[in-house]
Formats: structure tokens, sequence, C-alpha cells
């Protein structure tokens, strides 16, 4: 599972999971990766938030000490995903300690990207970072009302005005194309975002069937649709 990780990287999972082994909890989550990430380097959230210190982070959570054996919970599996996703991004052969911190950043429901965000990762964003970065995010809502829900929630945790990317999650089943391509589906709502500056780009990804993957294609071809950024493998 992490043959493509760095040294460092697999010592931030590594931390994290001992971290998580003194809080007793029966997963890694996302904060117990972050603070595994400033035990292998110290000084890496005052490159990004030079107001914020590795120790105020440590001091938003509270240690105790059982003895469990534990796995990643499906946060972090989403975390190193997202990781994973931007070290092919960046055509980057290993992922390391960097692709870990924004894959934390990226994971909008865990506990480390809120301290993120708390800390003034949205202030970071609206004060210039904005301008050099590229922000996307995924929805799995297949109805024009759960997307637009979900868009908006990831707008509010951000802290802007606009999304570089929004994709379709994990297109899995023939039947997901005609239900997001549907007139109250999930594309409408994207479409409608993106003519009201919300979001720039719209994609799609899928990690199963790629005949699946090469049909969400044909129905968009269909819609007179097409799409900015499909990741399929």
């Amino acid at each position: 599972m992490f043959e493509r990780y760095t040294e460092r990287a697999r010592r931030c999972i590594y931390f994290g999971r001992q971290t998580a082994v003194k809080y007793g909890s029966q997963t890694i989550e996302t904060e117990h990766l972050l603070l595994g990430i400033l035990r292998e380097d110290p000084d890496v959230i005052s490159r990004f938030l030079p107001s914020k210190t590795a120790n105020e982070i440590r001091a938003e959570v509270v240690v105790s000490a059982p003895d469990v054996e534990i796995g990643l919970s499906l946060y972090c599996k989403r975390i190193l995903a997202y990781a994973a996703d931007e070290a092919e991004r960046l055509h980057h052969r290993h992922i390391d300690l960097g692709h870990l911190l924004t894959g934390v950043v990226r994971e909008e429901d865990g506990i480390a990207g809120e301290i993120l965000r708390s800390a003034g990762l949205n202030e970071a964003l609206r004060d210039g970072y904005r301008a050099k970065a590229f922000l996307m995010t995924k929805i799995d809502g297949r109805s024009k009302e759960s997307a637009t829900r979900q868009l908006d929630e990831s707008l509010k945790r951000f802290g802007v005005d606009q999304i570089d990317l929004v994709q379709h999650h994990e297109i899995l089943r023939y039947e997901d194309p005609h239900r997001i391509f549907d007139p109250d589906g999930a594309n409408a709502a994207l479409i409608r975002a993106r003519e009201a500056g919300k979001i720039r780009y719209i994609g799609f990804t899928g990690h199963k069937d790629p005949r699946v993957h090469l049909y969400m294609l044909e129905v968009a071809e269909q819609n007179k649709f097409v799409f900015d950024r499909c990741r399929c493998r």
C-alpha cells in the first residue's frame, strides 16, 4: 500500500499511529496524522501559516494512553488518496510529507482540516495565497439539490468565493451518468455554479470499471457537454 511513499511520509503515518494509540482511538484519525506530520517536520506549519506554531496545533488535542491495535479511519484513507492525487498532479513519482499535508487540508470532514482552517488557512488564501493555489474538491451527490448543498459547504469551509475544479466523485455504475445528467441532476447544479462564477472547471473521477468511465463520456457527449478533467484508474 505504501510503496510510493517516501521514508519521511511513512514515518508521518507511523507517528500518526503512535499518537492514535495514545489517544485510545480504534483508528488513525485526521488529527493523529497531522500530529505525525508535525513530529516529522515541526516547522512545516510555520512555512504555510507563520502565525501558528506546531505547539499551538498540538495543544488543541487532548491525549490519553491505552494500548490498542488500530488502522486508518475512512477520513485518513481519503487523505492518503488526496496525497496520491497531488503527487500525480505534480508528476511526482513518490508521495512525500507535503503531499500528505495537502491531503489533510483537502479532507473537509476531519478535525485536522478544521484545525488548520481555524489557524488561518482561509485568511491565507484570501490574503494572497489563493492566487497561487489551485483548489479542487469532489462531490458525491447525484441530484441538483445535494450537489448544490455540498458545493456551498465546500465554499464555506474553504472560505472562498470560487473553487477551481469540482469533480463528480467515484463513477461506479452505469446508472451514475444518467443520474448526474438528469435535468434535476448534479451536473445541472455545477453548470449553474460555473455560470455564477462559483467554480471554473467540472470533472469526474472513477477508480473501478473503465467501461463505466467511457460510458460517462458518452452520456456527456449525448448531452453536448465536455468535461474539463477526468481522473480514472
